[in-house]
């Protein structure tokens, strides 16, 4: 009796939350105020940035909110060495759910797609220039916030070629 009770209980439980069996990838979304970029990809692994540094998720993570930064967002794709790397602006929010499902949440998300070096060019003198104003004023928000994104788009650059 107690084990019928258990295998309807945990059929209708599956049923309301959706509980899919252990998938060895997380179901990734992402998503502007606009627009929805990923829906439902398959990907092995993400690391994302946030003002303590980066986090690193793979399929099975405990359920955890996660505060963005401007930064450069990484997923690896499922049964692949490929990464793709995407620029995240402004401050967003990362959640993993319990059934391996990423959602993120972010002003403004660009996919950095092809190596150009005139924006690579434009990327390291703008870190260049946020570093040397650090150095005059550490407290300036708008040059940490500019050195933030032009190290992101090297890095992301740097990721595809």
């Amino acid at each position: 009796m107690c084990l019928i009770f258990y295998i309807v209980w945990k059929y209708i439980y599956t049923i309301i939350y959706k509980e899919e069996k252990y998938m060895p990838y997380l179901r990734t979304w992402m998503l502007t105020p606009t627009e929805i970029l990923l829906r439902d990809v398959h990907i092995s692994q993400a690391i994302c940035p946030n003002k303590q540094g980066e986090w690193g998720v793979l399929p099975e993570h405990f359920p955890i909110i996660i505060d963005l930064d401007t930064g450069l967002f990484r997923m690896q794709l499922e049964n692949s060495n490929k990464w793709i790397p995407f620029l995240i602006i402004g401050e967003g929010v990362a959640e993993m759910r319990r059934i391996n499902k990423l959602v993120v949440l972010a002003p403004d998300i660009r996919e950095i797609t092809s190596a150009d070096f005139v924006l690579l060019d434009k990327a390291t003198k703008d870190l260049k220039e946020a570093i040397g104003k650090l150095e005059e004023n550490p407290l300036n928000l708008e040059a940490r916030y500019k050195m933030r994104y032009s190290r992101a788009i090297v890095r992301g650059l740097s990721l595809i070629s």
